[in-house]
């Protein structure tokens, strides 16, 4: 009896000991078709289908001036904003080189322009927007138009409206086409398995970098250059800092496999090689995301009252950019790329 208990503990503890191996196993074509099935997939789509809600929306309140449907608008607008500052870091690979993302997501708008152009123009239509220069359109000229300092006294105007609408209209459209060159590059995606600079591991994990340091030179360095709150991306409708802690989490959840469904990363590769560096970046991601979650007032409130707790945001996420292009990027072999793909 005793014989027979101990064969099948041991049978257990060989098919718990398999379960764990697989778990913890890291294998590139599994983890790419895992980050394309469970993350790059369902948030482009969220992000494209969030921003056709406020489209909708939108038409909704122009065709009946409804001051509750004008809310409506303005909420979906601001859910749109942080789904689509979740999609950000998959401006990647050959996606990044048609640069899908400057029609919709210029994060200073040049209003100067559009000023310009709204004087001389009387009427507003799709194609009208979409031959602009990219700091013209996009999510975040929608967001100054209904949110910024004409939209009490213009929201509303029938000249005013037809621009909001033709510039989501552009927008949305830039989404469906992002939507689709991701359906594009998806086989080349997933079988560039190869250790180069233009494996689609090595440039993940360059995004990772290239993300960091673009929320310190894009997002935070402007603010804080100019002590001014409004040069912040989102400043109107107060989801400036949401929208930066956004980026943060998505590279966190990238390194760490978390989708739809959790999946090996970059973290389990790295912990197979080593795991106090793994354990120690986890930690530090850790840190960064408690510290965040504590900057709970608007942009304003900091640059107004104490700008500290912005410049130690600053310097925690500089140091996790410093482990990631030296030590992170020495144990995985990653041949560091430059980031910036912005282009007008």
């Amino acid at each position: 009896m005793m014989q027979k208990r101990s064969i099948v503990l041991f049978c257990l503890a060989a098919v718990l000991l398999s379960v764990s191996c697989k778990k913890n196993r890291f294998k590139r074509n599994e983890f790419l078709e895992q980050m394309y099935d469970y993350k790059i997939t369902p948030e482009i789509q969220q992000a494209r289908q969030s921003f056709e809600v406020f489209n909708n929306d939108w038409n909704s309140y122009t065709a009946s001036l409804s001051s509750d449907k004008l809310e409506s608008s303005k909420a979906s607008l601001m859910q749109a904003l942080k789904d689509i500052e979740y999609i950000r870091f998959y401006n990647l690979g050959d996606i990044a080189k048609i640069y899908i993302y400057n029609t919709f997501s210029k994060t200073s708008p040049n209003t100067e322009g559009l000023w310009e152009y709204y004087e001389t123009t009387n009427t507003f239509a799709q194609n009208d927007i979409a031959s602009l220069p990219n700091t013209q359109r996009g999510i975040y000229l929608a967001e100054y138009l209904l949110f910024g300092p004409y939209a009490p006294d213009s929201v509303g105007t029938e000249k005013y409206n037809l621009l909001i609408t033709a510039v989501s209209a552009d927008a949305l459209d830039n989404l469906n086409s992002l939507e689709t060159a991701w359906e594009v590059y998806e086989k080349n995606f997933l079988k560039m398995t190869d250790d180069g600079v233009d494996g689609s591991y090595n440039i993940l994990n360059n995004r990772i970098i290239h993300s960091i340091e673009d929320v310190v030179a894009k997002w935070l360095n402007p603010v804080l250059d100019s002590n001014d709150p409004t040069v912040a991306p989102g400043f109107y409708s107060k989801t400036y800092l949401d929208n930066v802690k956004i980026q943060v989490q998505q590279i966190y959840d990238v390194y760490l496999g978390k989708g739809t469904s959790d999946f090996n990363s970059i973290h389990t590769s790295l912990r197979k090689k080593n795991k106090k560096l793994a354990d120690n970046m986890q930690n530090d991601f850790d840190e960064l995301i408690s510290y965040q979650n504590q900057l709970t007032m608007p942009i304003e409130h900091y640059v107004a009252e104490d700008i500290s707790p912005i410049e130690e945001y600053k310097s925690m996420l500089k140091d996790l950019l410093v482990k990631f292009k030296l030590d992170v990027a020495t144990e995985l072999d990653i041949i560091i790329t430059i980031g910036d793909t912005d282009g007008d």
